[in-house]
């Protein structure tokens, strides 16, 4: 009856803990939107003080553990320098840093990590990956999505959570030299993750 008991007891901390790692799973990417939305609200937002009474705020998809995507990552050597276009019509410069490839939905997929350049001095270890998916222009902003990543977290495999998807500012107020993605970093797929966008809500 002890033995039994034992096992009732393992059994049952087992699925806490399972409960505790799905609640964990998602809870990086609750305080990326809770951080970013404090962001927009806080005196070094990217609204201009007039016209933060007509910012309606963002809004999210809903945070899914399906968007976390396990990657392969590859370096690319002696990567090249891309002119990235911008919505104000300047370059900006990038080198390709490396490519990631991962599947989803049936589909292989494969983007392009950037890094600018000259490397920024504030933020030596800062990633850049801006992509366009099928959402562009429907559920979300049609100028193209970005993913900030941490030279520390690159590995031959590791996680991207795409619920941190956010909008370049241009999405939300002009004046702004916001990078457009390339064409190789088009998705077939759609991305109903991270911050969301209908133009008529902006």
């Amino acid at each position: 009856m002890r033995n039994i008991s034992i096992i009732f007891l393992i059994i049952f901390t087992m699925i806490s803990c399972q409960k505790e790692m799905k609640k964990d799973a998602t809870l990086g990417a609750k305080n990326f939107q809770s951080d970013l939305i404090a962001f927009y609200n806080s005196d070094q937002s990217p609204i201009k003080i007039e016209n933060r009474k007509d910012f309606k705020g963002l809004t999210f998809f809903p945070v899914d553990k399906k968007y976390q995507v396990e990657v392969n990552f590859t370096k690319i050597q002696d990567g090249k320098v891309l002119e990235f276009q911008t919505s104000s019509g300047k370059i900006k410069k990038y080198v390709r840093y490396g490519k990631i490839a991962f599947e989803f939905d049936g589909k292989t997929n494969e983007l392009t990590l950037f890094q600018k350049s000259p490397v920024d001095s504030d933020h030596p270890n800062h990633l850049f990956l801006p992509f366009n998916d099928r959402t562009n222009g429907v559920s979300s902003y049609g100028g193209g999505r970005y993913i900030d990543l941490n030279l520390d977290d690159i590995k031959d495999k590791f996680l991207i959570d795409f619920n941190k998807t956010y909008n370049p500012y241009c999405a939300y107020e002009d004046g702004y030299s916001c990078p457009i993605p390339p064409s190789e970093n088009r998705l077939d797929i759609g991305v109903e993750a991270g911050v969301s966008y209908l133009e008529e809500e902006h």
